[in-house]
């Protein structure tokens, strides 16, 4: 499971590939999930310093001889009063004047402290630099990423084996992150979402006290995370069902997912592939008021994002989760969603998990 110290190395050459085309002596990283891309490791508010010639990482005190074991870097520094100023420092021997950072993780104090201890040095925004790179997934994200969406998949058929109706939304979730995490996950990509009846109006609703009504919709929106790498799914089921319309959708929404597995290729916008969804699901009311999905990796939400406006472009070694729904105020909502590679042929779906109503099967 653990990319190895070759592609670490490599992913920083890339890197500096990059700064060498954007004229930057240097780049100033914060962004957790930057630095362990680049590192191999996750140490609390780290600092990541590439250079042509090294990369340097600074850390908190006590992190700095675990550091030394295990990140993949030239050198750790401890941070003492201030990341930014040792980080300065830093900078300054190595005779840098251009550095880019990741300015979404960057506040303008911490620009003001950086600059402060290096006078003529030029700040440059430059978050596209390593989320490009995050962006495309090697052979070995990918088989992590496959591996997380197994783990949530086996933690969701051990919640199925124990699931009773007497439970409430959040001892549900509760249950979901355990069996997660007894089939392998490390931690849950994000708080586990449970949703029943008219509580699934609203995306990403916390659980509550909320208990499954006959005829009512319910929602798991869940992942596991596993060395850092994330899995992203959504299931709905029926409880009881009279007949009525979410039935209906739940078969709509699963060939809606169908269709785009099948349409979207390399090269196509995915504000197209949004439009084309919600053309798809126009007859069934309701509102598509959310992305068709997003791209996943070290954090749960990366590019590709998927919006009505979004300029963003399907590319070979994206892997993408894609979550067509429809939401009914005050009613609930019908929403699946799976992961999949973009692969020069066009999707490969990653997740197992059928879409068969799991709720009216056992209820």
């Amino acid at each position: 499971m653990l990319i190895d110290r070759q592609e670490y190395e490599a992913r920083t050459d890339a890197l500096r590939d990059l700064m060498a085309e954007r004229g930057l002596d240097a780049f100033v990283l914060t962004n957790e999930a930057s630095v362990y891309y680049l590192c191999g490791y996750d140490p609390h508010q780290g600092t990541l310093l590439v250079s042509q010639d090294d990369s340097v990482l600074v850390v908190c005190g006590p992190y700095v001889q675990d550091a030394q074991g295990h990140a993949v870097v030239t050198s750790v520094f401890d941070k003492g009063e201030s990341a930014y100023a040792t980080s300065a420092e830093v900078l300054g021997r190595s005779g840098a004047r251009v550095v880019g950072f990741d300015a979404k993780d960057t506040t303008a104090f911490s620009c003001r402290e950086l600059t402060s201890g290096m006078p003529g040095l030029e700040l440059r925004a430059a978050d596209s630099l390593i989320l490009g790179l995050r962006e495309r997934k090697s052979v070995a994200e990918v088989a992590c990423l496959t591996e997380c969406s197994r783990c949530a998949e086996r933690g969701f058929v051990g919640l199925l084996k124990t699931l009773t109706t007497l439970d409430n939304e959040r001892q549900m979730a509760a249950k979901l992150d355990y069996w997660m995490r007894m089939n392998g996950a490390q931690n849950t990509a994000f708080p586990v979402r449970v949703a029943f009846g008219s509580n699934a109006d609203v995306s990403h609703k916390m659980p509550g006290e909320g208990v499954m009504v006959p005829g009512g919709v319910v929602m798991f929106d869940w992942g596991a995370m596993i060395d850092r790498y994330n899995s992203d799914l959504t299931r709905v089921g029926v409880f009881r069902p009279d007949g009525g319309k979410w039935v209906e959708l739940h078969g709509a929404l699963a060939d809606c997912l169908r269709m785009l597995e099948v349409t979207v290729k390399p090269g196509m916008k995915c504000a197209e592939a949004r439009a084309m969804a919600e053309e798809r699901l126009s007859p069934f009311g309701g509102q598509f008021v959310w992305s068709l999905g997003h791209g996943i990796g070290l954090e749960a939400h990366e590019p590709p994002h998927m919006t009505s406006h979004s300029d963003s472009v399907f590319q070979v070694g994206q892997v993408v989760c894609l979550e067509p729904g429809l939401y009914f105020y005050q009613q609930g909502c019908m929403r699946l969603e799976d992961m999949f590679e973009v692969t020069a042929g066009g999707l490969r779906k990653l997740t197992e998990l059928p879409y068969a109503d799991f709720i009216r099967e056992r209820a």
